[in-house]
């Protein structure tokens, strides 16, 4: 992928500030929400950026870039794009949070008091390994216990969030999350441990 982000006024942004370790990072999602990547672009002379990704269907595809122009603030471009090839439907989405999930060989009891469009909704993680002991040995992953990414079943909204508290030895993180509109979202956390990243959906 060769990409490009341009400003609100059009502008092609040229330099980037780094943004948790990194200058771009970029979200990858296919219609559906079956498939998440997070991947680091490479920043070439003049913000020109690439990356290789491997598709593992056909289909539409929702990339998210966030980024931070050098001297700005925070930001987030969007764009679709559409892999050739044969396109399987994604299996319907069907929430199970609050609830245990399973993702990177860790359990996870989620848990959501009422969440409500606008307002902040705590995002709790308390995890356990896969026989059922409690996690101790997190490790900062890009300066952070972990990093949470959401995003609504259209992929119309996008929403990256970082750890709002959390206590490393019980492996419990919790997150502070905005849902800008109400619906079904999916999720997935991303947590460090003996230097491998675990995604938990």
């Amino acid at each position: 992928l060769r990409l490009m982000v341009h400003a609100p006024d059009g502008t092609m942004v040229s330099a980037f500030d780094p943004l948790h370790g990194e200058r771009v990072h970029l979200v990858v999602v296919r219609e559906g929400l079956d498939h998440f990547a997070h991947v680091h672009p490479a920043v070439g002379p003049g913000g020109h950026l690439s990356v290789t990704h491997t598709f593992p269907a056909g289909g539409r595809y929702r990339l998210f870039a966030d980024y931070q122009p050098a001297g700005g603030r925070p930001a987030t471009a969007a764009a679709w794009l559409t892999v050739a090839g044969d396109a399987p439907p994604a299996t319907a989405l069907t929430p199970d949070v609050p609830g245990e999930v399973m993702g990177g060989g860790l359990r996870a009891t989620v848990t959501l008091p009422a969440a409500a469009p606008g307002g902040a909704a705590r995002i709790g993680f308390a995890l356990r390994d896969a026989a059922g002991r409690p996690v101790a040995d997190l490790e900062p992953y890009m300066g952070e216990l972990g990093h949470l990414v959401l995003v609504s079943a259209d992929a119309a909204r996008y929403v990256h969030v970082h750890p709002a508290g959390g206590d490393r030895a019980a492996g419990a993180v919790a997150f502070d999350a905005h849902f800008p509109a109400a619906g079904v979202y999916k999720g997935w956390a991303k947590f460090r441990r003996g230097g491998a990243v675990s995604t938990v959906p």
